[in-house]
């Protein structure tokens, strides 16, 4: 009995633990242009936004994810992350070794907000391009990879 108790209570842990380190997803129907909290570390908070970007002149603008990042402390932050894209075809940026994942350093009490201007590496990834054919169908963004430091 004793060796059950103590196997339910690691076993219990263990689904606490995991749930503390789960990413959450904004799926693509609940994205807007105003900013959406995904995500609250450490007093840091990550929200997120799809919005179209005129690039090229002549051409239907491109659909992009950005994230804002607001560092709610009184000390400043590095923080570790990555942006993931989830399509039906698979998923962009969800290995630990991406290519997308960044390391920003946030002042105390300071925001970082990703845009069409791009001033910032690591807040904005590409969604969709409507002039070319064909593509994967998106599904929705996580942030992963969270470090705070």
């Amino acid at each position: 009995m004793k060796k059950l108790l103590l196997g339910l209570t690691f076993l219990s842990a263990m689904l606490i633990s995991q749930g503390s380190f789960a990413q959450n997803q904004i799926n693509d129907s609940e994205l807007t242009t105003e900013f959406v909290q995904i995500e609250e570390q450490d007093g840091v908070i990550f929200s997120v936004s799809k919005q179209e970007c005129m690039i090229f002149e002549g051409q239907k603008p491109l659909v992009y994810i950005f994230v804002k990042i607001e560092n709610t402390t009184n000390v400043e932050k590095t923080v570790d992350f990555g942006i993931a894209l989830n399509y039906a075809e698979g998923c962009s940026g969800c290995s630990y070794d991406s290519e997308f994942k960044t390391s920003l350093t946030i002042g105390a009490g300071e925001t970082i907000t990703g845009d069409c201007n791009f001033e910032t590496k690591g807040t904005s990834r590409v969604v969709a391009n409507p002039n070319l054919e064909g593509g994967w169908t998106f599904e929705g963004v996580q942030i992963m990879f969270i470090e705070i430091k």
